[in-house]
């Protein structure tokens, strides 16, 4: 007989299930529209330099950087966590996307853009992104991850949180030695603490965090990771991140968890 589950994954299931089946009527919704199943979604990551730009002005220097990268030999790709922004408006030779559901003919598909369908919470769809990755020379020069609603509900469980650090972890190593991360995430009050997380494991500070209070009351934390010289080539798994004083336990105070789940 299999162990019962933790009663904190059996709500999780249930809140996902829940929020899977919100979005894909609105898909639906959107599409009768004669709309793109996600309307809120950027198609083009120039998009992306204004909403990072407002707390990171650097970012608008990103297409002079990944042109450089390319003057030295480099093929340029970005890629777009829980989203589909095409790059090459600003500068890649190729663009990696991956969402939850497939857009099918509602989207247009570029020889330069990898669109993959898959659930960023589960190893498989980042194999596949791994795998997209060395397909395409074995770096990605910029992430974006901006899920706006797509997580929404997500970000009070730990489980969540230690999923999403461990998507960053295993892609991190992929980043070009100069790469950037730029990360918005909503509502998961966990994100406070990347910081400090990230900078524990470097001789210099190579994350930034920025956090506001929305007009709704939502939190919002906007991200910029920056690798480079002193930046560490790889970050810590979440055991050995546990490992770190004070970190679990200013995660727990953040989202206010009253035990710990280790990931599977």
């Amino acid at each position: 007989m299999k162990d019962p589950l933790h009663p904190r994954l059996i709500f999780e299931r249930k809140r996902k299930s829940g929020i899977t089946t919100k979005t894909e009527t609105g898909e639906e919704a959107n599409v009768a529209e004669g709309k793109h199943p996600w309307p809120m979604y950027t198609l083009d990551a120039r998009d992306y330099l204004d909403i990072f730009g407002v707390h990171f002005p650097t970012v608008a220097q990103l297409p002079d950087k990944l042109e450089r990268a390319r003057l030295a030999g480099d093929r340029i790709v970005v890629l777009d966590l829980c989203g589909i922004a095409r790059a090459t408006s600003i500068g890649a030779d190729h663009s990696i996307g991956l969402t939850l559901t497939d857009p099918g003919e509602h989207i247009p598909r570029h020889e330069d853009q990898t669109i993959l369908v898959g659930d960023i919470f589960t190893a498989g769809a980042i194999e596949h992104i791994i795998e997209t990755i060395k397909a395409q020379g074995g770096k990605v020069h910029c992430i974006f991850f901006r899920p706006v609603g797509g997580l929404g509900g997500f970000g009070h469980h730990l489980r969540s949180h230690l999923r999403l650090y461990s998507v960053l972890q295993r892609l991190y190593p992929f980043l070009s030695e100069e790469g950037d991360t730029y990360v918005e995430l909503m509502g998961f009050l966990g994100a406070r603490v990347l910081e400090d997380a990230l900078n524990a494991q470097a001789d210099r500070t190579f994350c930034s965090t920025h956090h506001e209070v929305n007009a709704e009351g939502m939190e919002i934390f906007t991200t910029h990771i920056q690798k480079g010289p002193g930046a560490p080539a790889a970050l810590m798994t979440v055991d050995e991140l546990r490992n770190v004083p004070t970190v679990e336990r200013k995660l727990l105070e953040a989202i206010d968890a009253t035990d710990t789940l280790t990931l599977p």
